[in-house]
């Protein structure tokens, strides 16, 4: 599965970058046939490298920035008066839009995942909602334990849970260990216990 996974990503991403670069030479051909459009090419691979920037990936945007260069290059090549050797400005310019490109899809990836944290924190506070709704209708009558249990393992869609009671020193799993919950949770309690210990000590400490 992880293969065929790996395959269909790569696929993919090749699409992806094939598409952008024959975008780009089907604009420089068109820039180097009207002869008007070369003084403006590098604006028109610029509208190609942000889309493919936005909605591909980074990655994508640096080959077709890339191959904007090489194909700018070599369709003015010819022309002298718009000769990337002789005329460095328009290196430079070009340059300039592939940072500015490249720049463009971090800024996308940043704002895609804060989107993706904040559905993430959306699905953790409807998980919590819906976890307190059903801790409130719990049938009372039959032992809390083992329906806190039940409840965390369906909520969270965990694959194990233990549920330890301090009072009655009682663990109330739902799932499948793999190893003796029971012993896990105990340490897991004692340990906290020996955590929050020593922090009230340090806190109530007259020498902090």
């Amino acid at each position: 599965m992880r293969g065929r996974g790996s395959g269909s990503r790569l696929l993919l991403f090749t699409l992806e970058c094939a598409l952008g670069i024959v975008a780009v030479i089907l604009v420089a051909a068109l820039a180097h046939w009207s002869g008007w459009l070369l003084p403006v090419a590098v604006l028109l691979y610029l509208l190609i490298v942000i889309p493919i920037a936005l909605l591909c990936g980074f990655w994508q945007a640096v080959i077709v920035s890339l191959s904007a260069v090489v194909v700018h290059g070599f369709f003015t090549a010819r022309q002298p008066q718009f000769n990337l050797a002789s005329d460095p400005v328009n290196s430079v310019t070009l340059v300039v839009f592939v940072l500015v490109a490249l720049t463009v899809s971090r800024l996308s990836a940043r704002v895609t995942d804060h989107a993706r944290e904040a559905e993430s924190r959306g699905g953790q506070m409807h998980d919590l909602y819906e976890f307190t709704r059903r801790t409130l209708q719990m049938n009372l009558h039959v032992e809390p334990g083992p329906q806190l249990a039940e409840l965390v393992h369906e909520i969270f869609q965990l694959e194990a849970v233990a549920v330890f009671d301090a009072d009655l020193h009682e663990v109330y799993q739902a799932g499948i260990w793999n190893e003796d919950p029971q012993e896990l949770a105990r340490n897991v309690y004692r340990s906290e216990e020996r955590r929050v210990g020593k922090e009230c000590r340090s806190r109530w400490s007259p020498y902090h």
